[in-house]
Parts: C-alpha cells; structure tokens; sequence
C-alpha cells in the first residue's frame, strides 16, 4: 500500500454537500503525529475507512500509534471456514504491519492463531519483529488454539535503542508441535520493561534469559505457565525487578533475592518459599489452596514482615493459641481469611489485630460450614484497643455466631472504625441476620451492604 508522507499543507475545502464552501478542512492541517494520534481511537477497520476521505487521509493511518486488531477478529457475519477467517485477519495484520509508517508506536494487539505446520508460525516472528523495530511500549499477542484462548505474551519495553542479545527459542505446545519465537531472539526485548506470559507451557529457559539480559526488567506475571524444572529462582544483585506475580504454575519452591522488588504475589499449590535480601518488599500476597498454620506462613516472610503494609493471606491459616505473632509494624491494609466454624477464631483475629498497631483496612473473608443451632463454643479473646483502624470489609458472610463474633470484636476494640461494608452470601438467607447484627451497630459507624 503506498503512502504519501509529504502531504501539502495547505488547507482544503469542505467537500460539496458536506457545508459551506467557505469553510476549511482545519483537522487536515494538523501534523502526521497529531492525526495519527487521534485516528489510534479507532478499531483498525475504522481507521482504514478514513481512507475514503480527501487523499491526504489515506496515509495518515500509517501514523497510528496504537495499532490494536483486536476487534477485527470477525471480520464478517457471514459463515466463513474457520482456515478462512485465519487467512483473511492475518492478512489485515500483515498489512498494518507492513505499511505503517514505522514512526512512534505506544500498543500493538493481535491473535496469533497457532498452526501444526510450523512455517505459517513466521507470522508470529514477523508481528514481534515490527515490535521490536519500532520500540512498541505495550505489546500483547493472544494465542489461539483452533480459535480458542491458549496462551499469551504481553509486554511492556521501556525507551532505549534496541540490541541484539542472544538467539533462545520458546516452544509453545499445540499439539506437542508448534513452534514459538522466544522473545528473546529478538534484540529488541533486552529493553523490555514488564513481560506477562499465559499459558507457555515451557517458559523455564526464557525466564532465565529475561532476568539475565533485560536490565530494565521490573514487572513479570506467569501465570499457568511451565518447564521450571519445579524451582523458581529470581536472585542477583542487579536486578531491577519491583514487581513479580506467579500464578498456578507447576513449580514446588521460590527462592528470592532481590533488592528492588516492593511486591510479591504466588496463588496456587503450597510451596516452600524462600525470601532473603528484600529490604524493600512492601505488599505480599498468598493465596494456597491448601491449608497452612500461622507458624509456616510467618517463617515464610520472616525476613520482610516488618516492612510490611499492605499483606495479603488467601488460604486458611490453621491458629496456634499459643504462638506470638511477629510484629507487623507498620502494616496498613490485610486481607486474611478465617474459619468462624473454629473455636480459636477470634483468637485468631485478635492476634492480627494485636501485631498490627498502624492497620488501617482490614478485609475479612469468612469460610466455614453453618452449623445447625448454637453451633461450636467460641474461645473469648482479650480486649486490644486499637487506634488506625477505620475500615473494615467482610466477604462471605452467611449469620454464623462465629461471624458475628469477629464483627463484634472489631466493633467494641476499634475505637475509630469508621465503616463496615458486608459482602453476604447470597446462597444462604442471612437478610435476618444482618438487620439483627445492624441493630447492634453504633450510629457513627457506616454500616454498608452490598
């Protein structure tokens, strides 16, 4: 498709029919950039019907610079062979690729379908490789499988030239034949800023490469991802790495050591956790499907929790009565879940309360089964005075004793709580419950459901 960059600058009149013959075509004045930058509002489709305005429109498209294809998926109603449909987006990308202007480019988005027969896979080499070239900020490709979600690569680069640094391979399984660039065959992605991989069943090597060779690396995300070798290690003294967060991958250990990383995030099976040399690791958040005792989840963040603000604990703690918490001093918003169907819950509560003398929100998510009448005898815990709290949520609630109990609790101890905002089941009548347990709720206190 040719362009037409050494567009006039004059002025042009309004077409016939369209309004006065007196008034100008002003947007047309504008500089390339600045076009460009308002037809990235458009879908992909839209911007090329642009192209049926005055000439100089035909090639402004060209300066686009966010080239997202992500809505010209379908590029029909009508019924199309599902090879077709492939054939007709890839070549729609093709051409956006190859006939854009090649200037600045803030976000590219496009699906990448996957192909048995590996030489249709070039495609993909070809849309990171003008990613690559043109120093794209935000690129995500979403991976399809016979038109269905499998994995995807989303990544961020920072702004800096690009070099070459290494010729690594990631093969992503489709049937156990498709092969997939890795990024970093690309000389680009030495500057990569934030990378987010779905679904790369065989990501191990890449994840040492990328924290071996990207620099300005801060923000990685792996979720369902594999070929780890079961251990994940992100350690060095260089590593601009703030950000990491490891979701549902088949792994069985993580040991960390780095400087700069403010924030932590692993959900899935319970693993062995090793944390060292973290000095600003502020926001922690686990989520483990099975259970675990406060003993083994606090052995795990020995060595950050006193620089802790923001912690949160998705699984269910099993509480020691006679185990002292660490103190968390300076610790500004938890999330922690508690089954109200133990006797030691309250217990449980209030030895997060007592460590946490600066918490200002606390989020309770409730478990446990509902039992018939008075249910199990729940162990009263000491009062503790608290001065910060001001806020506290509570998720799943269903009228237990137990769940009042903690409410209660938080209520009579924290002096300057503010609001109470109650998510409640909805599988279970509690609307008895709630106007029972508003009733005992003080005037000053915004008692909130939603």
């Amino acid at each position: 498709m040719a362009m037409d960059p050494k567009r006039p600058h004059t002025s042009h009149q309004v077409a016939p029919g369209q309004g006065s013959s007196n008034s100008m075509d002003r947007i047309s004045e504008l500089e390339e950039g600045i076009l460009g930058s308002i037809v990235s509002r458009l879908t992909q489709d839209e911007i090329l019907d642009t192209r049926s305005l005055f000439r100089i429109w035909r090639s402004v498209w060209a300066y686009s610079t966010i080239l997202n294809s992500s809505d010209e998926y379908r590029f029909s109603e009508e019924e199309l062979e599902p090879e077709r449909e492939r054939e007709i987006y890839d070549n729609f990308v093709n051409r956006v690729v190859e006939n854009h202007n090649g200037g600045h480019v803030e976000e590219f988005m496009a699906f990448f379908h996957m192909e048995n027969d590996r030489s249709k896979n070039a495609t993909f080499g070809k849309w990171l490789e003008f990613t690559e070239r043109n120093g794209v900020q935000k690129v995500m490709l979403i991976l399809l499988d016979d038109g269905i979600f499998s994995s995807s690569m989303n990544l961020a680069y920072a702004s800096s030239p690009h070099e070459f640094i290494g010729n690594y391979k990631l093969k992503h399984e489709c049937n156990g034949v498709s092969d997939i660039p890795h990024p970093c065959k690309y000389g680009g992605f030495k500057f990569v800023k934030s990378i987010s991989l779905f679904g790369v069943v065989t990501v191990g090597e890449a994840f040492k490469c990328l924290l071996g060779n990207c620099k300005f690396l801060e923000k990685v995300l792996l979720s369902d991802c594999g070929g780890f070798g079961y251990k994940v290690r992100v350690v060095g003294p260089a590593l601009a790495l703030k950000y990491l967060e490891i979701r549902n991958c088949r792994i069985e250990s993580i040991e960390i050591s780095c400087a700069n990383l403010v924030s932590f995030t692993y959900a899935g099976d319970w693993i062995r956790l090793f944390l060292w040399n973290v000095p600003r690791l502020a926001e922690v958040s686990l989520a483990c499907d099975s259970r675990a005792s406060t003993v083994s989840v606090f052995s795990k963040l020995h060595s950050c929790h006193p620089q802790l603000e923001v912690l949160t604990l998705k699984t269910s703690l099993i509480h020691k009565e006679n185990y002292t918490f660490p103190g968390l001093e300076i610790l500004k918003h938890l999330e922690v879940k508690i089954a109200t169907d133990e006797d030691c819950c309250l217990l449980q509560l209030a030895s997060f309360i007592k460590a946490s003398p600066e918490l200002q929100k606390l989020v309770l998510e409730l478990t446990g089964v509902v039992r018939p009448g008075r249910g199990i005898g729940i162990k009263e815990a000491a009062n503790c005075s608290h001065n910060s709290l001001r806020e506290v949520e509570v998720r799943d609630y269903r009228g237990r004793p137990g769940d009042d109990k903690l409410i209660m609790y938080l209520i009579e101890n924290a002096v300057k709580l503010e609001k109470i905002v109650m998510h409640p089941n909805e599988e279970r009548a509690v609307d008895p419950y709630m106007r029972q347990l508003k009733r005992q709720v003080p005037k000053h206190i915004n008692f909130v459901r939603l």
